[in-house]
């Protein structure tokens, strides 16, 4: 018994520009060290979550353990290039 099996695995994407709004404890190349969204990398869903949670440890340790993060993708499929925007809500 054999069985075939046809995958369409969709188009690839390429890490774009990461965008912070509403910081104003750390700044946006502070962010961008931390968050390690390197523009023209082949994107990666579980990395770009690893970076979250890496921003929030970041908050935590320094005192925002409320700190609220909404992160949007913006997928442009003619381009194949992925932008990322995290609205940051620092709360103590």
């Amino acid at each position: 018994m054999f069985i075939k099996i046809i995958l369409n695995e969709g188009q690839q994407f390429i890490n774009g520009k990461a965008t912070f709004i509403g910081n104003t404890v750390f700044t946006q190349k502070e962010l961008n060290e931390v968050f390690n969204f390197k523009e023209g990398k082949i994107f990666n869903q579980s990395k770009c979550e690893q970076g979250q949670s890496d921003l929030k440890t970041l908050y935590a340790d320094a005192g925002y353990i409320r700190a609220k993060f909404i992160s949007s993708t913006n997928p442009n499929p003619e381009t194949g290039v992925v932008d990322i925007m995290i609205n940051i809500q620092e709360q103590g």
